[in-house]
This record gives C-alpha cells, sequence and structure tokens, in this order.
C-alpha cells in the first residue's frame, strides 16, 4: 500500500505428475523491493491402489456352487505412493442358500482412490428331492418277482441349483438273486445328493416237488382194497426257500374208481410244483357167481352117476367182475 505492488510469481503453475510433496513457492514484491513468500507443499496421487484379494472358503460342489456355510476372508490391498488406508468386505459369510450374492471388496489408498473387486457366490445347502423308481414284472409272494425285471426311472428336482441327473444302478435284472439293491441317485447342479435303494429278490423256478406215500392193502391191478391213508415229503427250493407242501386228501376210506388225490408245493416267491395220482379203492366182496350140477340124484344128496358142474359169472359194481372159477368141471369117480 505504499510503495506499491511490483510482482506477484509462483515457482509452479501447475502439477501434472504424481508426487509425494512438491512445493510450491508463491513470491510477492512491492516496488521499494520488499518480498513476501508463501509456500505449499502439494502431495498428487492420481493411480487406484492395487485391490485387496478375498479368498472364500467353504465346500465347493460343481459349477461354481458351494453346498456349506461361506465365510470370505480379505487380503489388504496395496499403494505405493499415497499408502494403503482400507480393505472391507460387504459381507463376510453367507448362511443361507442364495442364487447368487454379489460380494464386493473395496481397497482405498490414503488419497481416497479405490479400487473395488467383485465375486458372486452361490450357495446350496440343501439336497434335492430325490426320484422314484419302478420295478415292473411277476409279482410273487413275500416281495419276490417270478420273473425277469426292468427298473425305470422317474427324475427327482430341485427348487435351488437345480436338477441335474437322476441316475439307477441297475434298468433291468434277468437273473435270479435272493437280493440285488438298486440304488437312485439324484444330483443337483449345486452337487448335492439324495439317494434311495430298493431291494429286488427274484425267483423264477419252481420249487423241487414233495412226494406222496399210499398206504394201503394193494390188490390187483392197483386197486387198493382197504382203506388208504396218503402220507408227503416237503418239497425244496434252493432260492426262495420252501414254503409248503400240501395234499388235497389224506385219507380215503370210501369205494372210489378213481379219487384224483394233488401234491402241491410252493416256494417262498409263489412259484408252485404239482404232482398228481389217481387211487382207485375197492373194500367190497363180489357178487358170487353160481354153480349148476348135473347128475342122478339119489338119496340123502348122493349122486348115483357121473357129475359136471356148470357156472355162471358173478359180478362186481366197482372194480368190475375178473373171474368166476371151479376147481372142479366135473366128477366121474
Amino acid at each position: 500500500t505504499m510503495s506499491g505492488h511490483s510482482s506477484t510469481t509462483l515457482s509452479h503453475s501447475s502439477i501434472t505428475t504424481e508426487t509425494r510433496g512438491t512445493t510450491v513457492t508463491l513470491t510477492t514484491k512491492d516496488n521499494a523491493g520488499n518480498v513476501c513468500t508463501k509456500i505449499e507443499t502439494i502431495k498428487v496421487d492420481k493411480t487406484a491402489p492395487t485391490c485387496g484379494s478375498m479368498t472364500v472358503n467353504g465346500t465347493l460342489g460343481l459349477n461354481g456352487w458351494y453346498t456349506s456355510n461361506v465365510l470370505i476372508v480379505k487380503t489388504n490391498g496395496t499403494d505405493a505412493l499415497s499408502g494403503h488406508k482400507s480393505t472391507s468386505l460387504n459381507s463376510s459369510s453367507i448362511a443361507s442358500d442364495t442364487s447368487g450374492k454379489t460380494i464386493v471388496l473395496t481397497t482405498m489408498d490414503n488419497a481416497g482412490n479405490t479400487c473395488k473387486a467383485e465375486k458372486t457366490i452361490k450357495v446350496d445347502k440343501t439336497k434335492p428331492t430325490c426320484g422314484s423308481m419302478t420295478a415292473s414284472g411277476t409279482t410273487g409272494l413275500n416281495d419276490w418277482y417270478t420273473s425277469d425285471v426292468t427298473i425305470t426311472k422317474t427324475n427327482g428336482t430341485d427348487t435351488f441349483s437345480g436338477h441335474k441327473s437322476t441316475t439307477i444302478t441297475h434298468t433291468s435284472i434277468t437273473e435270479e438273486t435272493s437280493g440285488t439293491v438298486v440304488t437312485l441317485t439324484t444330483t443337483d447342479n449345486a452337487g448335492n445328493t439324495c439317494t434311495t435303494s430298493k431291494t429286488v429278490k427274484m425267483d423264477k423256478t419252481r420249487p423241487n416237488c414233495g412226494s406222496m406215500t399210499v398206504n394201503g392193502t394193494l390188490g390187483s391191478n392197483n386197486w387198493y382194497t382197504s382203506n388208504v391213508t396218503i402220507g408227503k415229503a416237503n418239497g425244496t427250493d434252493a432260492m426262495s426257500g420252501h414254503s409248503s407242501t400240501t395234499l388235497s386228501h389224506s385219507s380215503i376210506t370210501s369205494d372210489t374208481t378213481g379219487t384224483l388225490v394233488t401234491l402241491m408245493t410252493k416256494d417262498n416267491a409263489g412259484n408252485t410244483c404239482k404232482v398228481e395220482k389217481t387211487i382207485k379203492v375197492d373194500k367190497t366182496k363180489p357178487t358170487c357167481g353160481t354153480m349148476t350140477l348135473s347128475g342122478t340124484l339119489g338119496l340123502n344128496e348122493w349122486y348115483t352117476s357121473n357129475v359136471s358142474i356148470s357156472k355162471t359169472n358173478g359180478t362186481d359194481t366197482m372194480s368190475g367182475h375178473s373171474s368166476t372159477t371151479l376147481s372142479h368141471s366135473s366128477i366121474t369117480t
């Protein structure tokens, strides 16, 4: 205000390169030669820091899905000029199923520049719903099949990561078996699995028949002449096992021209074997024939001449007449 302003100068009119500290001097002179100076140190950092990193800890399934709870751990970023200030995560854990949660890591330097890294994490901890299997064949008894068996599957489902596959260990069984385990496995896109099993038993072979024993007085031509009892010996089965051996009759006490006795052997699968025997019984004596004596009859039932004897056949209404014989057809002495 006295001698008047002479000049004001700056040591720098601009700073275009990064610097930890450039000194800028402002100098003011008056006309008398007096000088006033101001000094300012200017720091410039135009570069974003180097991003930190994140590590995802959990059980990694298929197709980038995690099948467990997830923890996210960060490693700090760096900055070579203004220095690292902070590295932060918007979330450090995921405990619920999610089709995609974006985790953001932010690194900031002391100048306020930032670097961001993102990672989308998918979590499916839930098993899929198992598919089902259907066994087709001839069903016997006690869960046995008595024919070849085909097994078909229906796919399972998954409402989150989605169904990937449903497989079965067998599509058919053609050999007899006391128990083949068929396993169905449903897998979702995250790799979770659900399994279910079915045991298939197959016996296509008839059992070995039992036998019957007929007890009674055996006459001629396979006729029995007394009451008859029938005994049995059980059959056998090597696969499903013997279930029962039964007789339609255990005894016959009446005359019969032919009673059919059936022995039935059954295995535990329901296969059967049958033996039949026809039993004939005639316990009744035939009606005797008659004889006629021809000669001269004297007194006191004495014949006084040669005697010839003729016969008339007897009869039988059940087994039928077989023969009528005479011990003598004539007496001449």
